[in-house]
């Protein structure tokens, strides 16, 4: 992993910590962004739903902003805060979401019994300060 690919994790990474769970308290995610590329301002993005954590569902809406520009403006804020000194990547190729087993849900109320993922994408945003 290219140390962009590490930093543009970390900042990721604390934006999801944000997220609520839903006991009220912050909902743990696994976050790996790979193959950042500078020329084309984007990155691919893995999210993982973890095992033992509380969430009020797997839906993609509910806890991923993606599809709204505040969503990439809070990224440039993040990546600043580590010292960024790339462009601010406006494009998510492709987001790869895994529901882990274990994964305790609200909505509906279940514990999830065995693994399952889904693929979102592309996300883009053209007004990034």
């Amino acid at each position: 992993m290219l140390d962009l690919d590490i930093t543009l994790s970390e900042a990721v990474k604390a934006m999801f910590d944000t997220n609520g769970g839903s006991d009220g308290i912050s909902a743990q995610y696994g976050v790996l962004v790979h193959n950042y590329s500078p020329s084309e301002s984007s990155f691919d993005l893995e999210l993982t739903f973890l095992g033992g954590e509380s969430y009020c569902c797997t839906e993609s809406g509910c806890h991923f902003g993606f599809f709204d520009d505040k969503w990439f403006t809070r990224l440039a804020v993040e990546l600043r805060s580590l010292d960024w000194s790339e462009s601010v990547p406006l494009r998510i190729r492709s987001v790869t979401v895994y529901v882990e087993e274990g994964v305790m849900l609200a909505y509906p109320q279940q514990t999830t019994d065995e693994p399952w993922s889904y693929r979102l994408g592309p996300f883009e945003s053209g007004r990034v300060p």
